[in-house]
């Protein structure tokens, strides 16, 4: 682990931008939410999940909170928080959890989620159910940002996957700033750490590593 002093940035991320590794294609998927994109966009077949998770895998500086199990539940529990048409039950004393949608119902065993390639096939399992009875009137693409960012929530209060337009913005509010410089940043044990230089970028160029600390920016203690 090495320490930094950053110049010429104005402000500090606190958010990982997972979302810029999403291809173009399923960015403009992701803004549609008319009714039509029900049929259109497929919760269990989208890449979004599986690449979010090989990030997490990758670059995730805290192995130790890496918990399969209780990520899939933090999934549910915000899916359940967001959506009011579904209901979740948790079997007490055992891995399995009743979902409902509407009239629809179905049990899941949570007991082989072990590992994170075992979380994807699960949630992908579950996003399935869900778009099979999705009412018209919900946008499966919200489903998956609230599924996502309840898997994260699990990790830490600082992760999370931004919206499309919430992404855009923030990378026009961070020009000059650690967005900028090109590399994904989060509080970790009390201090901002790298989390990834994003490749090509001036942070990659200057030889920002992942688990690095900054411990100073301009003339201020971080």
């Amino acid at each position: 682990m090495r320490r930094w002093r950053v110049r010429g940035v104005a402000s500090i991320l606190l958010l990982i931008l997972l979302l810029l590794l999403v291809p173009a294609s399923e960015r403009t998927i992701a803004i549609q939410h008319a009714p039509e994109t029900v049929t259109d966009f497929d919760l269990a077949s989208s890449s979004l999940l599986p690449r979010v998770v090989r990030y997490i895998d990758r670059y995730y500086v805290d192995p130790e909170r890496i918990k399969p199990k209780e990520m899939l539940k933090s999934a549910l529990n915000q899916l359940e928080l967001r959506v009011a048409e579904i209901q979740v039950d948790f079997l007490e004393g055992t891995d399995l959890v009743l979902m409902h949608i509407d009239q629809a119902t179905k049990t899941f065993s949570l007991r082989k989620v072990t590992s994170l390639p075992a979380l994807v096939e699960a949630m992908q399992q579950i996003f399935r159910f869900i778009q099979q009875h999705l009412p018209l009137s919900l946008s499966p693409q919200d489903i998956q940002y609230a599924a996502l960012n309840g898997m994260l929530r699990a990790l830490d209060p600082h992760s999370a996957l931004l919206v499309p337009e919430a992404f855009s913005e923030f990378r026009v509010e961070s020009t000059g700033s650690f967005g900028g410089l090109g590399m994904v940043v989060g509080i970790r044990d009390g201090q901002l750490t790298v989390i990834a230089p994003l490749e090509g970028t001036p942070a990659y160029k200057a030889g920002l590593k992942a688990r690095d600390r900054i411990i100073q920016i301009e003339d201020e203690s971080t």
